[in-house]
């Protein structure tokens, strides 16, 4: 055997032994598009976290509240992400023992996959002769890895004098709408 065709014969085999190292593999699976929420499934998610204000339980509020979330209420200066400090303030909220929900100009936002807004004027009540509460807020509702939405950031202010007394006078004329607790 010639030198040239034992060189030829060993490129074949180097060759072959190359071309079988790369062989393809099989591409990953793509990851799952995500699904963006229809309207209707966001108001769902967003009336189970609001039907829990007249609770009277701030547990149950909480639980729909992601720990580490930002916090603007209307009776602190300074926003906390502080889990102590909120259940303080919701502790103090469901000391009001508000029973009566309405809620005007509600706006439910679905902005991606994971992400949900909703805002509006809430007036809540205490029975039939409790002085209603009203306050504005904005909820930003973030998808878990889980599935389970919860609220990363809450803003609540009080409303100008005269939108309070108009959305309560409101509330109160639509008072058979109003929705109890439970």
């Amino acid at each position: 055997m010639s030198f040239d065709l034992s060189i030829q014969r060993g490129l074949i085999a180097a060759s072959i032994f190359a071309l079988a190292a790369c062989q393809v593999q099989p591409a990953a699976e793509a990851p799952k598009a995500a699904v963006v929420p229809t309207s209707e499934e966001a108001a769902a998610i967003v009336d189970a976290a609001e039907g829990q204000w007249t609770s009277a339980d701030t547990g149950k509020i909480m639980a729909a509240y992601k720990e580490g979330g930002v916090w603007f209420d209307p009776v602190a200066v300074e926003p906390t992400a502080d889990r102590a400090v909120q259940t303080k303030w919701t502790d103090g909220f469901t000391a009001m023992k508000l029973t009566q929900k309405s809620i005007a100009a509600k706006t439910v936002q679905v902005l991606d996959a994971d992400t949900i807004v909703a805002s509006g004027i809430a007036t809540l009540k205490s029975g039939a002769a409790g002085e209603p509460v009203t306050f504005r807020y904005t909820d930003v509702y973030e998808k878990q890895p889980d599935g389970k939405w919860l609220v990363v950031h809450e803003h609540l202010s009080a409303p100008p004098a005269e939108t309070a007394a108009a959305v309560g006078a409101a509330a109160a004329a639509a008072e058979p709408a109003a929705q109890p607790a439970g």
